[in-house]
Formats: structure tokens, sequence, C-alpha cells
């Protein structure tokens, strides 16, 4: 149902939504209680993923909400308004949910193993079946143990309990955590970003391309991927959580670093270019803000009407952590 635009203040809760505009889970058909991403869809139906309560194994899940935020009992085919992550034997978090330009979806998330964890995503056609064109038959892993690796990255969902190698980054499944991120370009090629630790036993942001089938993008820096490496700053480690493409494809990125010697974090956004080098005409390539309490950045947007560059997060004042954003001229 609709709710006539006269009858509700804006910013209040739809009292035609669920219970006065609030649905609280669980429900008697979801157990699930840790939602994860949220997606909008037509006919102002909604897509959230989420993690079911149980022991190991518990399923991570996508479930489709009607308008008034009941559960839409005809997606999954099975009458139970769900579709269960299919990656047997891991544990999986959900963190991104995207509409592709045709039609389909694209979940990306963050899976762990006894051997290893990385970050996978899955690949629907508009009808909710799989995309067998898209990694192994739908389902691609990224093993954090292959990031920064001179090949690629991605390696099929049979195989990826055989590496013997230590992952070079955790992932500990924390609600909030802001570790990866992904983003999907109008082209189909895929973005992916998390932190790796390099052979000298620094921590350092890591950007990959993929291709529209999740194979790796070798044009992007040669190699698939790039370090950000904060050129002419003196720090400890830096991190990669979000990431934004301007209209020209430049790659914008957004994290965190702690300087050698201190003991607060300072945020930085740096720009690659379309093919994965570091533009310098980019304030040499990075804009770092600085705050002696302690500031992290949550996401970046590029402001449509300007090309302005938007970053949010939040930083301490007074032992107090708040709200803060800043806007970059695009340059």
């Amino acid at each position: 149902m609709t709710q006539p635009a006269h009858t509700t203040k804006a910013g209040t809760l739809d009292p035609s939504f669920a219970d006065e505009g609030v649905l609280k889970f669980p429900t008697p058909e979801i157990s699930g209680v840790y939602t994860e991403a949220v997606l909008a869809l037509p006919a102002n139906r909604i897509l959230l993923g989420m993690t079911l309560m149980g022991g190991p194994g518990r399923p991570t899940v996508i479930v489709r909400l009607n308008e008034d935020g009941s559960i839409d009992t005809d997606f999954g085919g099975n009458g139970t308004g769900l579709i269960e992550i299919p990656i047997a034997g891991a544990e999986l978090d959900i963190r991104k949910l995207y509409g592709l330009s045709d039609g389909g979806y694209l979940v990306m998330g963050q899976f762990r193993i006894p051997s290893d964890s990385g970050l996978y995503l899955v690949r629907y056609r508009e009808d909710w079946q799989l995309d067998e064109a898209f990694g192994q038959e739908g389902v691609l892993l990224v093993p954090y143990s292959s990031m920064g690796n001179p090949t690629d990255v991605g390696i099929g969902e049979e195989t990826a309990g055989s590496s013997e190698e230590e992952p070079s980054a955790g992932a500990p499944r924390v609600s909030g955590s802001k570790g990866a991120t992904g983003l999907q370009q109008l082209d189909g090629k895929i973005f992916l970003t998390h932190v790796v630790t390099t052979k000298t036993g620094q921590r350092k942001g890591i950007v990959l391309r993929l291709n529209s089938d999740g194979s790796t993008d070798y044009t992007f820096n040669e190699r698939g991927f790039v370090l950000v490496e904060l050129e002419g700053i003196d720090y400890e480690y830096n991190s990669a959580g979000a990431l934004a493409v301007q209209a020209d494809g430049k790659v914008l990125v957004a994290g965190d670093f702690r300087l050698a010697g201190q003991n607060y974090r300072s945020v930085y956004v740096t720009r690659f270019d379309a093919m994965g080098r570091l533009d310098r005409t980019f304030n040499g390539g990075t804009v770092t803000v600085r705050n002696a309490g302690g500031i992290s950045l949550r996401a970046i947007e590029v402001r449509e009407a300007d090309g302005s560059i938007v970053a949010v997060g939040d930083a301490m004042r007074d032992g107090v952590r708040n709200g803060v954003m800043f806007v970059i001229t695009e340059g």
C-alpha cells in the first residue's frame, strides 16, 4: 500500500510499513537477527541480507519484503521468501547487495573456512537463478591469501580450502566491520578493496578490479590490483574501506592510516586513473585529514551536480565520537 504524501510528515516513520514503521527480527517466518545489507527495489519492495540464528554453518540468506514489510513468499520459489547463499561449509556475512544494469544482482560478502578466508561474490540473473557465466557457476571466492599475488585473485569454490598459505589479512566476522567493500561500474567491471600485509609486515590497503565475468582485469595497473602507498607520508599502516568511481573512470579510495610514532588514526582520500596509476594531479595523489583524537571514514561518494567528492565518517572530540563530513573539489 502507498501512504498518501499529505498524511505523514517528512522524516517520520511510515505507519504503513510493518508495525508503525518498524520491522523487528526475528519474525515468525525468519529467524535472522543479524541484518547486514539492504537494497531498495521497484514496486517498493526491499531486499535484505542476513544470517539466520543457529550454530556453526547457519545459513546466510537474501530476503525480499513487500511494501508493507511482510515477507514476499513468491521470492525464492519455495514459499519461504528467501534464498540461501550457495557456499557450503563456510561462515558467511553479506556486505553489499547490488542491482545490475542487466536486471540481475550481485551479492558481496566475506567467507571463512578452516584453512582460509576472504571475499565472495555471487551473481544472479534477473530471475534469481545463478549466472553461470560468472566465476564458478555464479560464485567467485577471492581468498585474502591471493590478494597481492601476480596471478588470478579468484579461485573456484571447490578448491577454496586447498590453500596451505596463511591468509595475509584476517576476516573476523564482526558486525559493522568496514574492512572490505565493493563496487560495480556501469561497464560491468567490479572493484574490491581490503587490507593485506606485505612481506615487510606492513599493512596496506589494496584495490582489485575484476572483469564482468569475475576474472582478473589485468588492464588495471597491469596486475589487476594496486596497493595504497600514501607517498611522502611516514605511516605505520593504512587501510582501504570506501571506494567511488568518477564519471571519467578515475578511482577514489578512502581509508585510515596511522602516522609513525603516533597512537591516533588519520584519514586519506587517494585517486588512481582508470588504468590503476596514482593520479598526482589530485593534490599530488592523496588528500589527508588528521585529528588528534582519531578519525575514520565510512563512505565516499561523487556528487552528481558538480563532481565534488563527499566523504563521511566519525571523529573524536573531547572524548566523544561525533559524525564528520568533508567535501573535496573534483579537480
